[in-house]
């Protein structure tokens, strides 16, 4: 069978590595969404990250007749389901083999912004040693915490927060099973939660309901000085008002990973916001040798006639 193999650079060599062990397959590594497109013609299996489904693969995409398998090198499949394949085409996420990475990242957030280190940061430059933030800095210790999204990631973030003794509360559309929670709510007691956590975390997937979720309304429900972490997509949460809510002062802080638009202009009002931590979505970073086992492995069930993990109904 014939592979077509688009992925980011930083796991690219590991992935071809992989891919180029598996028995029963021909694969091709490509670059670009030109060489994607002239390579889907031929090929039964296309694998890349859901940011590379380009409305100009998409069109290959359906184009194509040979095509049956697409494996996604990312947990989320938004932008597919928004410009979505034939029918009868299988498609696979990368199913948990980033959330260990993207679960630690959100803590990371959580940690930095409890222990001021970007104020402490902030005085480098000036060679200032000045621990006046002490005040304001928190432990996770008997910290109200709810996950929005109880999936694999929130899950991932939950074990690493029990042990700092954190109360987390699992928020999914459907009441979570996992132990891993102290509580275990639907979506729909969502508001109610918002005023008393201490920390909200954002981890659902991007779909037509949690768009917009955190709005400038469901912001100002958030118990004052709360902090906002998302490690998500970036459209969920209103980035203008969450400035405003920073700003103001009404939230103590937040940890993005991701932000609407994506990457922020420059001039945008969330750079000046105060107690702001933004990495530029980059949290499934150190995952590479994971998600290529897993990929590999998902492709190689596809080639031999089983069914692979991670299959997504778009």
């Amino acid at each position: 069978m014939r592979v077509v193999l688009w992925a980011a650079p930083l796991s690219r060599a590991s992935l071809e590595e992989s891919f180029g062990k598996l028995a029963g397959i021909d694969f091709v590594s490509v670059k670009s969404a030109d060489e994607t497109v002239a390579a889907l013609p031929d090929a039964d299996v296309l694998v890349a990250p859901v940011f590379n489904y380009t409305p100009a693969v998409a069109n290959a995409v359906r184009a194509s007749s040979k095509l049956k398998f697409i494996q996604l090198l990312t947990i989320g499949y938004d932008r597919m389901a928004l410009d979505k394949p034939q029918t009868g085409m299988i498609v696979a996420s990368a199913g948990d083999s980033l959330a260990p990475a993207v679960g630690e990242h959100a803590v990371a957030l959580m940690l930095a912004l409890g222990r001021r280190l970007h104020d402490s940061q902030a005085n480098i430059p000036a060679a200032k040693w000045d621990g006046a933030h002490n005040t304001k800095m928190f432990t996770l210790e008997g910290k109200t915490i709810a996950i929005v999204g109880f999936g694999a990631i929130g899950q991932q973030a939950a074990a690493r927060l029990r042990p700092f003794g954190a109360h987390i509360i699992g928020i999914s559309r459907t009441r979570p099973t996992s132990n891993l929670a102290d509580e275990k709510l639907t979506i729909k007691q969502l508001d109610g939660v918002l005023e008393h956590a201490d920390i909200v975390m954002i981890s659902t997937p991007l779909t037509p309901e949690t768009k917009g979720m955190f709005d400038a309304a469901r912001i100002a429900r958030m118990k004052k000085g709360a902090m906002l972490i998302n490690i998500a997509r970036g459209s969920i949460i209103d980035t203008n008002a969450l400035a405003e809510a920073l700003t103001s002062g009404h939230l103590g802080g937040a940890g993005l990973d991701v932000t609407e638009p994506e990457p922020l202009p420059a001039d945008h009002p969330l750079w000046k916001a105060p107690n702001l931590l933004l990495t530029p979505h980059i949290s499934a970073a150190g995952s590479a040798d994971r998600l290529s086992q897993f990929a590999a492995e998902n492709v190689a069930a596809f080639v031999h006639g089983y069914k692979p993990k991670a299959l997504v109904t778009l």
